[in-house]
């Protein structure tokens, strides 16, 4: 009877340890996200989160599966989105991602890793161009909004498209042991210029958030 008992704690432990080892190591996806911040809220806000970049890139490429620009395009992401945060993405996405002529370049090692710059060289979290978002010399794809609930996200882009420039929702889920993935993606019929932006305080964070979405 002893040795049966200790066989089948012995078979749950393995089966215990299998199923985390089968885990990524962000075994709970980041519960509450609000980028830009919400007046009131708790949320965590940091666009440079591992989590958030993740779901920046993600988001902009199943817009792109869905409908194509057919070449290069130049990112515009949330205030506050560090140089390095920028060159991450754009990396992610390929070489048709630019980062805008405003922010810092930087470069990457032989290992593929962003070499920090020195201190003073560039501000932590550039200021981007007042106004509404003017197409230039390339289009360009703008992460407008991101909202996080459990497993579920949102995330909303401004981008060309065959009527002109339309708002686009990307939905995500996140599974365990697999992370996020884009669902579907929809186009609203609205401009993006009117559709009102939230009022949100100082942005703030704190080490349990930052744990809470990745970093």
């Amino acid at each position: 009877m002893t040795c049966t008992l200790s066989r089948c704690c012995l078979s749950l432990v393995l089966v215990l340890g299998l199923s985390a080892a089968g885990c990524s190591s962000r075994t709970f996806p980041p519960s509450y996200i609000n980028i830009p911040p919400e007046n009131g809220d708790w949320a965590f806000n940091d666009p440079n989160a591992r989590d958030v970049r993740e779901i920046k890139v993600l988001a902009v490429r199943k817009s792109l599966e869905r409908e194509p620009i057919g070449g290069p395009y130049e990112l515009r992401l949330p205030e506050r989105t560090e140089p390095v945060t920028y060159a991450l993405v754009a990396r992610e996405l390929g070489a048709d991602a630019l980062v805008p002529a405003h922010i810092p370049a930087v470069a990457f090692d032989e290992d593929g890793k962003p070499i920090p710059p020195e201190e003073g060289e560039f501000p932590v979290a550039p200021t981007q161009p007042e106004g509404p978002l003017t197409l230039g010399e390339f289009p360009t794809i703008e992460v407008r909004a991101i909202r996080v609930r459990a497993g579920d996200g949102q995330v909303d882009l401004v981008r060309p498209s065959t009527t002109g420039r339309r708002l686009t929702t990307v939905y995500l889920d996140w599974e365990p042991g697999h992370g996020w993935h884009a669902d579907k993606v929809r186009a609203w019929r609205v401009d993006p210029d009117r559709v009102p932006q939230p009022i949100g305080p100082t942005p703030r964070g704190s080490a349990g958030q930052a744990a809470q979405a990745g970093e």
